[in-house]
């Protein structure tokens, strides 16, 4: 490209900044040096070359429009970081929720993002419901020049794993739209698949023709105070950073001869900078029951003190079984490495049949899989098997207005007898049987957007309990 011989920049400086850089490198140089004028005097510039620089003569970018359904904010969080990475790119973006979305605007997008979470078996979230019923019924309309892109959300503990992402998916396929990019998975711990659903779809996307010729303003939206969630300092402690909170106390809730053992715990959250609304939940990472570790090392007759790599970190293999990873919970994809590793025709068929498949998931911990279906395995084929343990959410049974820099549960306690031995919840008796006063637990606050209480207090409120933890 030849300098204009206008140009108010010394030729060979302006070939400097633009020829090595890539257009990515270029936009963020733009709005940089764009930033800088503007807090010094405006630049008037020859009419000629304003001319030729006018705003309306650039194409407008393409728009995107990024759509979530969130229970917990995770899926917001996913289309949030989409949609920055689009926008650095040179698109446009639209981001909407699913709970606000108007179905009719469909059929008018050319290109939508969408991000789901799936409750339970199979269920969608509250927020997606309503445009989940419309666009598998008959009303929805013929898609054929919509382009999509799908990231699921999902617990893998569940056998309709990120069912509401698939069933999108496919039905948006079904009416006729182009799929982008393949759909992703996303198990609990979902931020690396998401970013590499959203590196992929940026390969994917053409590049905007306006990229080249426009910076591109980025507009910062401070969603904990839009949704009522401000903090005057922001917290530095998260899903992935979880804070450590001291119990404070622990108090039994029910009376001598009950079938029921509930217990009420109260944290300290000083120091954290969290804050929370009733309707909120607080993630726990809890830790294996010693017994639960035990009768895996001798069913799968492995040494807990040899050491073994885990997420990079040399540790006793006792330590990643009691910290580290799931064992209370036995998931179809385990099933599924495990029958691969051991070839066993019996545990094919109980994959094959979903009915039997159902039935032998529920109520199993790993140390009954490796019971029933012993296999030669070492420390570190058996730690290939088993998930990174998800944290346990529970329904926050206190109000900041009350009990600031504190945060209070009702948690009760699972334990059955299966296969004639005793088996139990890994959070909910890590929290009964070995938390005690002064103990630090790992927590962070899981925000909900759509269980609010009224601001006038003199509302009447029905309340209907099934929340997590009684």
């Amino acid at each position: 490209m030849t300098t204009p011989k206008l140009a108010p920049i010394d030729q060979d400086l302006l070939q400097r900044l633009t020829n090595g850089p890539t257009v990515l490198q270029q936009m963020w140089l733009s709005g940089y040096l764009y930033a800088l004028a503007s807090q010094s005097e405006v630049a008037v510039l020859p009419q000629s070359i304003q001319q030729s620089q006018a705003p309306s003569e650039l194409p407008d970018p393409p728009v995107i429009t990024v759509l979530y359904g969130s229970q917990t904010g995770n899926s917001k969080k996913a289309a949030q970081k989409a949609v920055a990475s689009l926008q650095t790119q040179g698109w446009k973006t639209n981001l909407a929720d699913l709970n606000d979305y108007p179905t009719r605007q469909l059929k008018s997008e050319k290109r939508i993002l969408l991000v789901v979470s799936t409750q339970g078996e199979g269920e969608p979230p509250a927020s997606a419901e309503e445009f989940y019923q419309w666009l598998m019924s008959n009303r929805a309309p013929r898609l054929e020049g919509l382009e999509f892109a799908v990231c699921a959300l999902g617990d893998k503990s569940y056998l309709k794993f990120c069912q509401t992402g698939k069933d999108f998916d496919a039905r948006l396929e079904a009416l006729g739209a182009r799929r982008l990019s393949a759909r992703v998975d996303c198990d609990v711990d979902f931020e690396a698949p998401v970013e590499a659903w959203i590196q992929q779809l940026l390969k994917d996307l053409p590049v905007p023709a306006s990229a080249a010729s426009k910076s591109v303003a980025l507009q910062y939206v401070d969603t904990a105070k839009s949704n009522g969630h401000f903090q005057e300092k922001q917290s530095q402690y998260d899903r992935k950073s979880p804070f450590q909170a001291a119990l404070l106390a622990k108090t039994p809730l029910n009376g001598r001869g009950s079938k029921k053992e509930t217990w009420h715990l109260e944290f300290s959250l000083e120091g954290s900078n969290l804050s929370y609304q009733p309707g909120d939940a607080l993630g726990i990472y809890p830790q294996n029951p010693p017994a639960l570790v035990k009768e895996v090392l001798y069913a799968a007759m492995l040494n807990g003190h040899k050491l073994v790599t885990y997420n990079g970190r040399e540790m006793p293999f006792r330590q990643v079984l009691l910290k580290e990873v799931e064992l209370s919970v036995l998931t179809k994809e385990m099933l599924e490495n495990y029958a691969a590793w051991t070839n066993n025709a019996r545990i094919k068929a109980i994959l094959a049949d979903p009915t039997a498949l159902k039935t032998f998931l529920y109520g199993r911990n790993v140390a009954d899989l490796l019971r029933e279906f012993p296999a030669a395995l070492s420390e570190e084929t058996l730690l290939q098997f088993l998930r990174k343990m998800p944290p346990r959410l529970y329904s926050i049974a206190s109000s900041p207005e009350v009990y600031p820099d504190e945060v209070h549960l009702t948690v009760a306690a699972v334990r059955y007898l299966f296969n004639d031995r005793a088996h139990a919840g890994a959070a909910s008796t890590f929290l009964a049987d070995r938390v005690e006063a002064d103990d630090k637990v790992p927590v962070f606050v899981a925000q909900n957007e759509y269980v609010k209480l009224p601001e006038n207090d003199q509302t009447d409120i029905i309340m209907v309990g099934p929340g997590t933890g009684v």
